[in-house]
C-alpha cells in the first residue's frame, strides 16, 4: 500500500507507507482546507489498482495572539493593539472570528483594540482580548504626563529702573503648565548718602 496526496493545500505525511502494513496509516495534515488522499495496491505479480478519496480539514480555534504585550502610557496617550486567532496549525484564522476586547482599568479599549489611558496614573492593568474559550492579555502601566515645557520668569517689582533709597521687595513671577509660584525676596537697606558741610573757624577782632 503506498499512500500520497494529489491535491491539498500542504503536504501530508504517512505514519506508515510503502509497506503491507500501510493497509492501516494515519495521515497528519499542516494545514487546513481541502485534501485528496490516493492509495496504490500493488499484488505479488505488480498488478496495481489506484483508489481516492477527498477529505475537508477543518480550521480550529487553538490560541490567541496579541502584542504588545507590555506597554507603559501617558494619561491620555493611545496605544493600538492587535489580536489574531490562530488555527491548530498555528496558522490566522479566516474569517477571523469575532474579538472581544475588555480592560480591568486604567483606561478604556474599543472594540477594535484602541485603548486610552485615563486621568488617574496606577497600573499594571490588563487589557484582553478573547474569541469564544480563547483569549490573551497584556499589560499597562498609566504615568503622569511628563512636562516637557521649560518654565518662565519674570520680575515684576522693583520696576525697570527704579532708583531705589531704602528697603525694598522684590518679587520673581515664575509658571510653567503644572503650576505657578510667586516668590518674594529683600535686598538689604540701601543708605541715603548725606552731605556735610565743613565747620568755619571764626575769629573776633577786639578794638585797642
Amino acid at each position: 500500500y503506498t499512500w500520497s496526496s494529489a491535491v491539498g493545500p500542504a503536504p501530508v505525511t504517512f505514519s506508515i507507507n510503502g509497506n503491507n502494513a500501510a493497509q492501516t496509516t494515519t495521515a497528519t495534515f499542516a494545514a487546513a482546507g481541502s485534501y485528496q488522499l490516493a492509495v496504490t495496491v500493488q499484488d505479488p505479480a505488480s498488478n496495481t489498482i489506484a483508489s481516492s478519496v477527498t477529505v475537508q480539514v477543518a480550521a480550529t480555534p487553538t490560541s490567541l495572539q496579541l502584542a504588545p504585550l507590555v506597554v507603559s502610557l501617558a494619561i491620555g496617550e493611545q496605544q493600538q493593539f492587535a489580536a489574531s486567532v490562530m488555527d491548530q496549525f498555528g496558522i490566522p484564522m479566516l474569517p477571523e472570528p469575532t474579538i472581544t476586547w475588555a480592560t480591568t482599568g486604567g483606561g478604556t479599549v474599543d472594540g477594535a483594540g484602541l485603548f486610552t489611558a485615563g486621568a488617574s496614573v496606577g497600573g499594571p492593568f490588563t487589557v484582553s482580548a478573547s474569541a469564544g474559550a480563547i483569549g490573551a492579555s497584556a499589560l499597562v502601566t498609566v504615568s503622569a504626563m511628563p512636562d516637557t515645557n521649560p518654565p518662565t520668569v519674570s520680575i515684576t517689582a522693583p520696576l525697570p529702573n527704579a532708583q531705589l533709597t531704602s528697603e525694598v521687595r522684590i518679587v520673581v513671577q515664575a509658571s510653567d503648565d503644572v503650576v505657578e509660584i510667586e516668590h518674594r525676596s529683600l535686598i538689604a537697606r540701601r543708605e541715603a548718602l548725606r552731605s556735610c558741610a565743613p565747620a568755619r573757624r571764626l575769629r573776633t577782632a577786639h578794638a585797642q
